[in-house]
């Protein structure tokens, strides 16, 4: 058996294996293998006289490496982090619709209409009023549902409200100022209108304010909401107002805002 590519410091010690008859061919491979770890591939001749057998054996995780140190940097000192610096002035308002609409015009006119671009863009219709939904003018709501608008002037706001129900039921109408903060009234938004069923005697409250007559009495015990019944405020340019229904009002009952602000 001849064997190639033999170490120097491993020759004695496989020559003594190789003389035992003992030791097999394959135990012999591994031991070499083990032994030769600075050799990425060892060539085995196994063999007697011409008839050989040449198999080499890549070994390459056993190589050994040698890796370049990592320069590290301990840093052992504290680090401190500026604070952020004050920005002078008043904080920034939200921008108003007026100039959401100068800026993306695409985003208000509504997906039904022909938006605008180029030199037509002057004679886009006045969308000021209109929200995401595309919509503008007085609010008509039977049943459940709700509408935003935002007024594109100052003037007066009218309230229409015909609360009819079995169940739970809330009319809510909700007066925002230009940035956005709710106006309230002795803690209620401005119109707020709960009936827990059809009989209990539950007025409206306008403007934080309880309103008694809004509700009549048909027997004891038994009430209805009044018909005919509307209610009046004054709304300024940009204030936004949410019509809010909450709970299962019938059909036949209805909430309606009108103003020519919007």
């Amino acid at each position: 058996m001849i064997l190639r590519s033999i170490p120097a410091k491993t020759n004695s010690f496989l020559k003594s294996i190789i003389s035992k008859p003992s030791v097999s061919i394959i135990a012999l491979i591994l031991v070499f293998l083990f032994l030769s770890p600075a050799s990425a591939s060892i060539s085995v001749e196994i063999g007697f006289g011409e008839r050989v057998i040449r198999q080499v054996v890549e070994s390459p995780n056993m190589a050994v490496k040698f890796f370049p140190p990592s320069f590290w940097s301990v840093h052992t000192q504290q680090v401190l982090l500026e604070a952020p610096s004050r920005v002078a002035g008043s904080p920034l308002a939200p921008p108003r619709i007026t100039e959401l609409r100068k800026k993306f015009p695409h985003l208000i006119v509504p997906a039904n209409q022909k938006r605008p671009s180029g030199p037509d863009l002057a004679s886009a219709p006045d969308l000021n009023g209109v929200v995401a939904t595309g919509e503008g003018g007085p609010i008509s709501i039977f049943g459940g549902g709700g509408a935003t608008r935002v007024a594109k002037s100052d003037g007066p706001v009218t309230i229409f409200p015909y609360l009819y129900t079995r169940a739970p039921a809330w009319y809510i109408v909700r007066l925002f100022d230009v940035s956005g903060q709710e106006i309230l009234f002795n803690g209620k938004p401005m119109f707020w209108w709960f009936r827990p069923d059809d009989s209990s005697n539950s007025p409206l409250f306008f403007k934080g304010r309880m309103e008694s007559g809004s509700m009549n009495r048909v027997k004891e015990g038994d009430y209805s909401p009044k018909e005919g019944l509307k209610y009046d405020f004054e709304v300024k340019k940009d204030q936004r107002i949410e019509v809010q229904t909450k709970g299962k009002p019938e059909d036949a009952g209805f909430i309606k805002v009108e103003s020519p602000s919007f």
